[in-house]
């Protein structure tokens, strides 16, 4: 389209589309951590997540990396955590990996227990690697969930 000057304007890019159904693995959990040991993840915590694996499975790629604070659905930055290192257990190139994380329970307010839990992990093409399974908040210093 043209501006009266008889140039035509730039449109802004278009990022392709990524349908793909999303998948998750395991293969990078980090059940011996001793803010996140799997210990920690009693039945009613496994239960949750587990129906949140089967919905987010459902969905594409697109719409989990679309950032849904609703669900606490979205990407941070390590150094305002209590693992400022990051996720120690991986080797230096996945480190490099956009940190993800989605509550296990994303209708329960956040100020309840189960509105609490979260899963930590990184997203490399169509798989959510699960890394760190978050039963009490631990990694945000704030304290307001711990149940000790």
């Amino acid at each position: 389209m043209a501006n009266g000057y008889g140039v035509r304007e730039i449109r802004a890019p278009q990022l392709p589309l990524d349908e793909r159904s999303l998948k998750f693995s395991f293969k990078y959990l980090d059940g011996d951590h001793p803010k996140f040991a799997l210990t920690k993840c009693h039945g009613e915590f496994l239960d949750h997540f587990i129906v949140a694996l089967h919905r987010y499975s459902a969905g594409s790629v697109d719409y989990f990396t679309d950032m849904n604070n609703r669900e606490f659905r979205h990407s941070f930055d390590f150094s305002g955590t209590t693992e400022p290192d990051g996720f120690r257990n991986l080797e230096d190139e996945l480190r490099e990996e956009l940190p993800w994380q989605f509550a296990v329970c994303p209708d329960m307010p956040a100020h309840q227990p189960h509105g609490a839990w979260r899963v930590y992990g990184f997203i490399l093409q169509d798989t959510f690697y699960v890394v760190w399974l978050d039963t009490e908040h631990q990694l945000f210093p704030d304290g307001r969930f711990r149940q000790d």
